[in-house]
């Protein structure tokens, strides 16, 4: 992983650190790290995650097959937004999910 992706990695894994302690919120693109690095780069299906570390390991954009995908479902069913902030107990479980997900893309240290 090169350097401009760890970066945006650990970026993002601090906005759900934030989100799982009640400081942070979700606005979707608008403050994910690994967005703002990889989404204009359209990919061939005509999405812009092309060398996302999240499409890399799921295959898929726009953060498919990825508790971000729960997340959001969730908000619009249970609170009508799309994302935003821990409200619920279930809320807390997903953005931990998804805090745990994008941690489990960091490379594995050596020993």
């Amino acid at each position: 992983m090169d350097a401009k992706t760890l970066k945006a990695l650990n970026g993002s894994i601090e906005k759900w650190k934030k989100i799982c302690e009640g400081t942070g919120e979700d606005r979707s693109r608008g403050n994910c790290p690994l967005c703002k690095s990889f989404f204009d780069d359209i990919d061939h299906d005509g999405h812009g995650c092309k060398d996302c570390p999240v499409k890399i390991k799921t295959g898929k954009s726009g953060c498919g097959k990825t508790p971000y995908s729960k997340w959001t479902n969730h908000h619009m069913a249970a609170h009508s937004t799309c994302g935003g902030k821990v409200e619920c107990f279930a809320c807390f479980l997903l953005a931990r999910a998804e805090l745990r997900f994008l941690k489990s893309l960091l490379p594995k240290v050596k020993k």
